[in-house]
């Protein structure tokens, strides 16, 4: 059985880049929303979530920041749009 890691969820660094990520996505893009309010979800997002896998030991660290930016890089592609639309249309 896998054990999670609490204590990577409880670093100071996890905790900023979640509140701050919260924040953003939250009140800074309606209030302000630019180009920099979209980087910074994107920033804090890409922080947090190899961090999230991590806890569950799902992969050694250097694999888990390399598919986050892969799947990323995926994400911001043109090449995800049809899995969008499908998402949109009601497909799932």
């Amino acid at each position: 059985m896998t054990q999670i890691r609490f204590d990577i969820l409880t670093k100071p660094s996890f905790l900023i880049c979640l509140g701050l990520l919260l924040v953003n996505d939250f009140y800074l893009k309606q209030a302000y929303a630019n180009f920099w309010t979209g980087k910074l979800s994107d920033f804090a997002g890409l922080f947090i979530f190899p961090y999230f896998l991590a806890a569950f030991r799902l992969k050694s660290a250097k694999e888990i920041y390399l598919i986050s930016a892969l799947l990323f890089a995926f994400w911001k592609s043109e090449y995800s749009q049809f899995m969008m639309e499908f998402v949109r249309s009601g497909g799932i």
